[in-house]
């Protein structure tokens, strides 16, 4: 039967003691911890910073059925208070989840969208698949998976990589990986969901890039769809997961827009 939601059930992260609250959403196979930089560069702006670890994340439990957005949507409102957030972020799978909680009750009153997936851009068959193998080896040997993600992301940090290869052993990918199944099902930026400004920070759409970290997820037609609806697209050279990647040029975008 699939675990439902109600409070107490996601883990969280907080940074600073602000009057100004912000929600952080983590990407696919990632957790809170991603927000290392983040949480405490908008504390110091004066934000009060909650991040969940997602549902099948990190160190929250399994749901036992497809982490869609709108899945994931339902237990982080079955824990938010009426109060809205000043700010919300959400990257990638989190950026769906944000427009998904948007939707169901306005939430925020800035959204800012990172790399928000198109349905038609993603081989989502293929992410599935590479969900369960990455956190195979990240199980069975850490160092070898720490050593290619080091070989292929020579920009970022060793200790963001040593978090990457800790956040895809942890959690339950079997469902992540049939929400992933399912994502050419997923809304993208549903226009009833934009009851805020909105923002969308996304990599360049460089044709013949497909390997998913060096590459945008908002493509062709999705990225037009999306520059439609959204006034501030912001571009940014680098891949994915552009706040590891530039992480003070991204930073900055944050800053320019809500602070």
């Amino acid at each position: 039967m699939p675990t439902k939601a109600g409070p107490g059930f996601l883990r969280w992260r907080s940074w600073g003691v602000g009057e100004r609250r912000a929600l952080l959403l983590h990407g696919s196979t990632s957790s809170s911890a991603t927000w290392w930089r983040v949480g405490p560069a908008l504390a110091e702006a004066g934000w009060r910073v909650k991040a969940p670890d997602l549902p099948a994340h990190g160190a929250s439990p399994r749901v036992d059925r497809p982490l869609t957005p709108a899945v994931a949507a339902e237990f982080v409102l079955a824990e938010l208070s009426q109060q809205p957030f000043g700010l919300v972020i959400g990257h990638s799978f989190g950026a769906s989840v944000a427009v998904a909680l948007q939707k169901q009750r306005p939430v925020a009153e800035l959204m800012i969208l990172d790399e928000p997936p198109g349905p038609n851009s993603v081989d989502w068959a293929a992410e599935a698949a590479a969900v369960l193998s990455d956190a195979q080896l990240a199980r069975r040997d850490p160092e070898s998976a720490f050593a290619r993600l080091r070989e292929a992301q020579p920009r970022w940090t060793v200790d963001e990589c040593r978090q990457v290869i800790r956040d895809r052993a942890s959690g339950h990918p079997p469902d992540i990986a049939e929400g992933l199944r399912r994502g050419a099902e997923w809304a993208a930026i549903d226009p009833e969901a934009l009851t805020c400004p909105t923002v969308i920070i996304a990599a360049p759409d460089a044709p013949g890039v497909n390997r998913l970290e060096d590459a945008t997820v908002l493509r062709g037609n999705d990225r037009r769809a999306a520059g439609e609806l959204v006034e501030n697209v912001v571009e940014l050279e680098g891949g994915h997961t552009l706040h590891r990647d530039v992480p003070d040029a991204w930073l900055s975008v944050i800053s320019i827009y809500s602070y």
